[in-house]
């Protein structure tokens, strides 16, 4: 059944924020799937983050869900000019997703706290030159590799990446 086909209740449009996180040595924060209900994700890293609670901004958002995954405080520094957007086909419904991200820095300022997040696995950091070595979802790799040329000064135009799973 495709898209246009499935009924109004059976589709879905979120909007998801994640921060693509440094701290102070260039090291770069990931976490990795799993339990989630769509098994092609489980397993994969990303960079955390998540959808708005009520009333918050993006960059408030961001802040909270990067704790809560991770327990690390971070400072959200601008926009990614990256956008992903992509098709979710889970059993009951096909959910549209649209990411947006945000650099950040780890506030080093603040003590980390110990996170449990039932979608995630775990968390690391890695250096950038250790990105092959991960199996990451979506656009993450490449909202990744925007904001490591964001803080070299190297960025030039935005970009949109489109996926389908």
């Amino acid at each position: 059944m495709g898209i246009v086909e499935m009924s109004k209740e059976a589709r879905k449009t979120i909007y998801v924020f994640d921060g693509v996180v440094f701290d102070k040595t260039g090291r770069i924060l990931i976490d990795q799937r799993e339990n989630d209900e769509l098994e092609a994700v489980n397993d994969q890293w990303e960079v955390p983050g998540g959808k708005l609670e009520f009333g918050e901004t993006p960059e408030e958002g961001i802040k909270r869900e990067i704790y809560e995954e991770t327990g690390y405080f971070v400072n959200v520094k601008r926009v990614i000019p990256y956008t992903d957007v992509g098709v979710l086909r889970y059993p009951d419904k096909i959910q549209y997703t649209v990411v947006m991200y945000y650099l950040c820095e780890l506030d080093e300022s603040m003590l980390h706290f110990e996170a449990e997040d039932h979608k995630i696995g775990r968390y690391k950091w890695i250096q950038p030159s250790e990105l092959d070595e991960y199996d990451f979802m979506f656009g993450n790799r490449k909202a990744i590799e925007k904001a490591i040329a964001l803080r070299v000064g190297k960025l030039e135009d935005s970009e949109s990446g489109y996926w389908e799973v």
